[in-house]
């Protein structure tokens, strides 16, 4: 199984664009790699311009995007505001949420519908609980 993720910006004008992850993202990885090697707004447009991802790597150069070897539409998708993105997400087949906001990412689990602080320590004990 995959722990599927989608990664997105706001944009200056308030506006988010986000990416679909398919591998690996809960915060132990994805999470991590997005707060410690992602904090550049100019390499995470690359990421948005390219698009939707397999898995997020600690380099943009390594990192494997579907529209590379896809024939279906894998670019970001847009949206109104962070409220709309979020709605969007929680009910999205994906686990977890990341927004880069205010030059600091955000991680949700669309599982317990809360928000997970990515500079505390990562525990899963919290990930996958339901309400």
């Amino acid at each position: 199984m995959s722990t599927h993720a989608l990664i997105a910006k706001k944009d200056h004008d308030g506006t988010v664009r986000s990416v679909y992850c398919h591998y690996d993202g809960f915060p132990q990885h994805t999470g991590q790699i997005l707060r410690d090697c992602y904090n550049d707004p100019a390499v995470i447009d690359i990421v948005m311009n390219f698009g939707n991802l397999k898995f997020i790597t600690p380099h943009v150069s390594d990192i494997e995007f579907y529209v590379i070897d896809s024939r279906i539409d894998e670019r970001a998708l847009s949206h109104p505001d962070a409220k709309s993105f979020l709605d969007y997400g929680l009910k999205s087949d994906s686990d977890f949420l990341y927004l880069f906001e205010q030059d600091r990412w955000r991680c949700w689990s669309t599982y317990s519908k809360e928000e997970i602080q990515l500079d505390e320590n990562l525990g899963e004990e919290h990930l996958f609980r339901k309400h």
